[in-house]
Parts: C-alpha cells; structure tokens; sequence
C-alpha cells in the first residue's frame, strides 16, 4: 500500500515521448519533498511506456498507472485522481514544465487559506524549442474568478491545485462529454463548493506547439467552453446570445 502525501501529481500522457522527459524531471526536483507523481500512459505506442518505467525504476515517488489502449483524457484524468492519496492534487501535462518552487509556493497557500480549495496559478507560453512567448495571469480573488466564470476559464489546467475532497463532492470528475474543456466543466462544479483563487506569479511552462489539444482542438475547446459560458450566464437568469461565441 502507497504511502498518504501531501500533494498528488496528476500527469496523463499518450504519446508523448518527445517532451515528458523535461515535464517528469521538473516534477521531481519540486522544493516540496512530501509528493508522488502519478503519470497515467494512455495507451502509448511511442517510447513512453520505457521512458516512464526507467523513472519507476529509480525514483519510488514515481506511479505508473497504464491504458493498455487509448481511453482518452478524461478516463485518464479520472484514473489518476482514482489513485491519489494526497491531500491536494496537482495538474501537470506531459509537454509543460513546473517551476522548482511551485508546489511548495500551492501546498503553503492552501495550508494557510482554508476557505479555499481550487488554487491556480500563472503560466509562461513557450514554443515548441522553449522560447518565451508570453506570460498569463488570471484574476486572482474567488470574485474575480467568478465574474470571470461566465465568459472564460479563469484556470490554466496545467498549474491549478486543489483539495482532494471536493472530489467527494463532484464525484464524476472529469466529464467525458465537455472533452477538450473538462477542466473548465469540472472548476464551475467544484466552485459551487469553495472559494477559488490564482497565484499571481508564472508557476508552469506552458509548451505551444502543432501537436497540442490547444492547437489541435482549438475550435471544438472555444464551442465547449462557449456551451459551459452560456451556463453559467444561464443559471443567473439571463439569456445568452447563444448565437454569438462567448469565449475567445
């Protein structure tokens, strides 16, 4: 039986050989000793199921769980926080790198304010070669947050923490029908059971390149999120002009 933690690291991957060595490294040389990371290989066909046992191997804080076939993210995702022990979980994508203090400055915040359990951060965006290309903050009080709710993700997934238990809540998790903006989905539901806030400092790299959701699925990512928008503004009484994107 595993050990309890203090912070569960959530990192999915499928195929992602060509950048999860630099994610899995920054994981590991995290300030905050008291962690596991849990990487779930979605069905990977590439180098990563040895990539992933060579870091098993030498590190015990490493916890592989395997797909055999490719399931999707949210069943990925879902896996993971299955098999958290911690008293906080932490995103990370196999193509983005954490900074060394991040989850020691997340864990500090959510030990100091009870009050709230959904906590971001954030990010730097870099290119495919891991030039800077822009850093984003997003707003850093729960009101902020909230307004920000009804028209866009007020989270970057890759650099969100948040307790465990609100999962007790939100049983469902990551919901396979809002799949390229699960995050947003799951943040408006975990809301409506703590109080959130942002960091405001860049704690992830967040790689941009051909073969991320970002890029990939940029348009079914801004109907989802329009969709998730448009219920939000809904649920205040107010009909959205559904016809016009909410989100951008």
């Amino acid at each position: 039986m595993r050990r309890r933690v203090a912070v569960s690291v959530v990192l999915p991957v499928h195929n992602g050989a060509a950048f999860l060595r630099p994610s899995i490294e920054s994981v590991l040389e995290q300030t905050c000793g008291d962690f596991e990371l849990i990487v779930i290989d979605d069905g990977s066909t590439d180098a990563t199921p040895e990539l992933l046992a060579e870091y098993a191997a030498r590190d015990r804080r490493v916890s592989i769980q395997r797909h055999e076939t490719n399931q999707g993210l949210c069943a990925a995702l879902n896996r993971g926080l299955a098999a958290a022990t911690g008293r906080y979980i932490a995103r990370q994508d196999a193509d983005d790198v954490c900074f060394q203090g991040r989850l020691e400055a997340q864990k500090a915040y959510l030990d100091d304010h009870t009050d709230v359990g959904l906590l971001g951060a954030g990010r730097i965006d870099v290119d495919a070669r891991g030039l800077p290309a822009r850093s984003c903050l997003y707003p850093p009080t729960d009101t902020g947050i909230r307004w920000r709710m009804l028209l866009h993700n007020p989270f970057c997934h890759t650099a969100v923490m948040f307790r465990r238990g609100l999962l007790e809540r939100e049983p469902e998790g990551y919901r396979a029908a809002y799949l390229y903006a699960e995050d947003y989905d799951l943040w408006t539901r975990l809301l409506k059971h703590t109080r959130g806030a942002n960091l405001q400092e860049p704690l992830v790299l967040h790689r941009l390149h051909q073969a991320s959701i970002s890029m990939k699925r940029q348009a079914d990512q801004e109907r989802l999120s329009t969709a998730i928008a448009a219920g939000q503004i809904a649920a205040l009484g107010i009909d959205p002009p559904v016809t016009e994107p909410l989100v951008g």
